[in-house]
């Protein structure tokens, strides 16, 4: 430290604001002002990557640009991959997307889905919506940052039976729940001038105490004449969300409504 106080660091510290142990001022440890000289291979340390040096995927520990730990890969589907990563800065968890490398034709189709994804992060909070945060490249990637909900999506609790006992009026009940709350997260967006796009149960998550909220509003449009509807979708990169579940104006390329 400035005041000559000197300190003994653990590899987990790397990357962390500490204080001193003496005069109590913050310190932000990294590899350049320890001593003796770290090894950037020693497996005890966490593999650090600046902004432009992310890789694609991600490995549980990975240290991003000393400020996003992460902590579990949540989901790899057909579309996208979701992490669960440390915000060292806000000392929260959130999750974060980003979509398969081949599913990125070029850089305009980026700028096409940052600007999409503003929608989403326009949205004032709700209890039945999930709050996205920011976007941001990661290795030239758009990433997704949004709120970290541990739950499962409703498609795979139907699929795994998870959601349903053997009681059919508790099942009722349930689903009906889930059902009203996921209206209300539906009716917030259209409040807010915002439509959907790609409503279906794999964009419902649910957790254990039923709670439900939206998420994945990375289609979604803005209503003519709202708030902010100058962000249009590129026609040369067209979305339309998932088929078997496109309403009818959908599959004819029509405007999508509440």
């Amino acid at each position: 430290c400035r005041c000559s106080n000197v300190m003994r660091v653990r590899p987990r510290q790397i990357g962390r604001m500490c204080r001193c142990t003496k005069c109590g001022n913050p310190i932000y440890v990294t590899f350049d002002n320890v001593r003796p000289r770290l090894d950037p291979y020693d497996k005890k340390l966490p593999r650090m990557f600046g902004e432009q040096d992310v890789p694609f995927y991600w490995k549980k520990g990975d240290l991003l640009m000393e400020l996003y730990e992460v902590r579990e890969e949540i989901d790899s589907g057909g579309m996208a991959t979701v992490y669960r990563i440390r915000h060292r800065g806000w000392d929260v968890d959130l999750a974060v997307k980003f979509p398969k490398p081949e599913l990125i034709p070029d850089e305009g189709w980026m700028q096409t889905f940052e600007r999409e994804c503003t929608t989403w992060i326009d949205l004032p909070p709700h209890p039945y919506v999930v709050e996205c945060h920011y976007v941001r490249r990661l290795g030239s990637v758009p990433r997704v940052f949004m709120e970290y909900v541990h739950s499962t999506n409703l498609s795979r609790r139907i699929r795994d039976k998870s959601f349903y006992s053997q009681d059919r009026g508790d099942n009722f009940a349930r689903i009906l729940d889930v059902l009203i709350q996921f209206a209300w997260g539906i009716r917030h967006a259209h409040r807010c001038g915002v439509v959907h796009q790609d409503v279906k149960p794999p964009n419902l998550l649910v957790m254990h105490d039923n709670t439900a909220k939206v998420t994945d509003f990375g289609l979604a449009q803005r209503l003519p004449g709202s708030e902010g509807s100058e962000y249009e979708v590129n026609p040369k990169y067209p979305r339309g969300g998932t088929p078997i579940y496109r309403a009818p104006e959908q599959e004819h390329r029509g405007q999508a409504t509440p």
